[in-house]
């Protein structure tokens, strides 16, 4: 996989532009259309360049000057915070944003980062911590910022994590207000390892989970979802500039505040039932569930009951039953745990999550991931999982990926069908010649011609335990 693109600056792309015109004589058509080439082949990202200069120009301008009137009000304290000029301003920076293109709004966010909006945003923040009507514009205003990296690296320079933290144990209670605090958090986390540490070392991300014990924030769907995702960003290695990530510590670390145990009370006590929002809290359950100690502390608190009753209820809807068998999945990492879900119904459960969701490859992927989670060194579970049928399910989704109806996502469910064989059958050898008699070995030679790279090992594997003696060709 590639490293990151590498950028330049606007002046540098006009400078290029400028070089073709004077130097080859091009018209300034051509003269921009050769330099974007030129920097495309040499891997330049582009996104953060103003290709049509004349709606660039203004663009910049408009956002620069918007800035400068937020950096002279955000410097007005105390009482005079109150002040609407601040409000104005922040709105004006706003409105800025709302009103980009596509093409233009990479680059005034650039200009405004260029311009220091990040360290007014803060100051803003701070000095309103209790406007709301303020906050919320300079919260939304950030969170649009920390889409670009020179603005998460500016957050980490100005101690951004710190202001959140303040804020969010500020406003504890406001549902709103925590909800848009988690968004900033999750927008400086994502792909930026310094600001993930930052926010768990700070205390914020700790001080965002002590939130949800607030009925307010917990009843509140788009809060839990907001505080879900942060967690997530906060927990994902994302980043690949540092050497190595703290994701899984910063897991540990949120699981010994009680995150993991406070989002199953959430899921428990049902006040929450959007899907989308249930789907957040088992994803973030699921990244925060980072080792066999807190994925049994999950299971003692009823979490492989609570999570069937979920996907049961979601079933119908991809999003849900994507996450509820992710977190399953991730649960059966324990032996323990597998032995649970089996005896509660879970192959059989993953059947029907797997029939009812034939056409979403996310969905599916993690079905038969669970699958495979379960069978793995567990010749038992393998039986029951032939004498429920689980086989002919996985084969019956080799043979609608084989059409090509999922794309190249299909290559994916193609990987853990082939896995969920093999493990099977490895430890089973009773088990093979039922199923090859229905139907195993062209399907699995069809996933490996279809998908060599991602299923060649695998399906090559599964043949081979299969004792299929020409299992390589």
């Amino acid at each position: 996989m590639g490293g990151p693109k590498t950028r330049i600056t606007q002046e540098s792309f006009d400078a290029a532009v400028k070089e073709n015109q004077e130097e080859f004589g091009m018209e300034a058509e051509e003269a921009l259309q050769s330099a974007m080439e030129e920097f495309r082949l040499q891997g330049v990202d582009l996104s953060n360049i103003a290709t049509n200069p004349t709606e660039g120009k203004q663009a910049i301008d408009a956002m620069k000057k918007a800035v400068e009137a937020l950096k002279v009000a955000s410097q007005t304290t105390g009482e005079q915070s109150s002040n609407p000029s601040l409000l104005k301003s922040m709105l004006h920076v706003q409105d800025q944003i709302q009103a980009a293109t596509p093409d233009s709004l990479p680059l005034i966010l650039q200009a405004a980062n260029q311009a220091d909006a990040v360290p007014a945003l803060l100051t803003s923040i701070k000095e309103a911590s209790n406007k709301k009507d303020v906050l919320l514009p300079s919260l939304s205003v950030l969170q649009s910022l920390l889409s670009i990296d020179a603005s998460k690296d500016a957050f980490m320079r100005a101690n951004g994590a710190a202001e959140l933290q303040h804020l969010a144990q500020t406003v504890t209670g406001d549902a709103q207000l925590i909800e848009h605090v988690a968004l900033v958090a999750e927008a400086a986390a994502k792909k930026h390892e310094d600001n993930k540490c930052s926010l768990v070392d700070s205390g914020c991300a700790s001080q965002l989970v002590e939130c949800l014990r607030s009925g307010a924030v917990s009843s509140s769907p788009a809060a839990v979802q907001a505080v879900c995702g942060c967690l997530r960003s906060l927990t994902t290695a994302d980043d690949p500039r540092p050497a190595a990530s703290r994701a899984f510590q910063n897991s540990r670390t949120l699981a010994q505040q009680g995150a993991p145990l406070l989002l199953l009370s959430i899921l428990k006590q049902g006040d929450i039932t959007e899907p989308v929002t249930v789907a957040a809290v088992c994803g973030a359950a699921k990244k925060l569930a980072a080792n066999e100690e807190i994925c049994k502390e999950l299971a003692d608190d009823g979490a492989v009951q609570v999570t069937m009753e979920v996907l049961t209820s979601g079933l119908g809807n991809a999003t849900l039953v994507r996450s509820a068998c992710s977190l399953l999945r991730q649960l059966a990492n324990s032996d323990a745990i597998k032995a649970e879900i089996v005896d509660a119904g879970g192959l059989e459960l993953l059947c029907r999550a797997v029939d009812a969701h034939t056409t979403h490859a996310g969905a599916m992927e993690q079905a038969l991931g669970l699958l495979v989670a379960l069978t793995l060194r567990n010749p038992s579970a393998a039986t029951r999982a032939v004498e429920v049928g689980c086989i002919d399910t996985v084969l019956e989704v080799m043979n609608v990926c084989q059409t090509g109806v999922h794309g190249k996502l299909g290559q994916w469910v193609q990987r853990q069908a082939c896995m969920s064989i093999r493990n099977v059958v490895a430890r089973n050898p009773e088990l093979r010649p039922i199923v090859l008699d229905k139907g195993a070995e062209p399907l699995l030679r069809s996933a490996k011609k279809m998908f060599p790279q991602s299923c060649g090992d695998v399906g090559s594997a599964a043949l081979r335990d299969l004792d299929i003696q020409d299992y390589n060709t």
